[in-house]
């Protein structure tokens, strides 16, 4: 993984001096976090990898007119989106996923996720998956931007079009929705909110 400094560094070198060896290297950094979002919306891999090309070929295009960036993974994120939906939306395939992952990857959360028993706390993570499934689309989006990709309120609210307080509200009520849905099968237990924010903690590509 690049640190973010080195990425704004090669974002400049790229901006003010055409550097391809550091457009390559931002492309390839970037790639399977745009194409791992893409999925949660369309299964065209040919769409997604055309549509990936064409951000960085706008930036080709446009290098000298580029102007410098604070979160460049934010950026070209949005960029993408926007590219992406715009060719979903020209062959009126876009479609949001009816459920995430059913094989996350687990990583480490905080020290009490060591409390939980490992069957326990799988059983959890896909109980929150299902209870994701049933959110509307847009919920879906903003649950999988703020805890999967750990986008701040500010970010997906600009990138969504809406207001961070709207952004802040969709979250409460997902959350509180998904804890809800969840105690309706494993009943009421003082830890279940906190393995409600380990299992949205745990999302990750189908």
């Amino acid at each position: 993984m690049i640190s973010e400094n080195d990425l704004n560094k090669l974002w400049e070198n790229f901006r003010l001096e055409g550097s391809q060896e550091a457009l390559s290297l931002i492309y390839y950094g970037h790639f399977d976090f745009l194409y791992d979002f893409a999925l949660r919306y369309t299964g065209d891999r040919s769409l997604i990898e055309d549509s990936i090309q064409n951000v960085f070929g706008y930036l080709l295009r446009k290098q000298k007119k580029l102007n410098p960036v604070s979160n460049l993974r934010y950026y070209l994120l949005q960029s993408f989106r926007r590219e992406l939906f715009d060719q979903l939306k020209k062959k009126k395939r876009i479609h949001y996923a009816t459920e995430f992952s059913e094989s996350p990857e687990l990583l480490c959360y905080n020290k009490i996720e060591d409390q939980i028993e490992s069957e326990e706390r799988d059983s959890v993570i896909k109980l929150v998956q299902k209870s994701i499934a049933k959110l509307g689309p847009k919920q879906q989006e903003i649950i999988f931007l703020r805890f999967s990709q750990d986008f701040d309120y500010s970010e997906i609210a600009e990138m969504l079009s809406i207001s961070v307080d709207s952004c802040y509200q969709s979250v409460y009520r997902s959350v509180k929705f998904i804890k809800e849905d969840i105690e309706k099968t494993l009943g009421d237990n003082p830890n279940l909110l906190l393995w409600v924010y380990i299992g949205l903690k745990k999302i990750k590509k189908n």
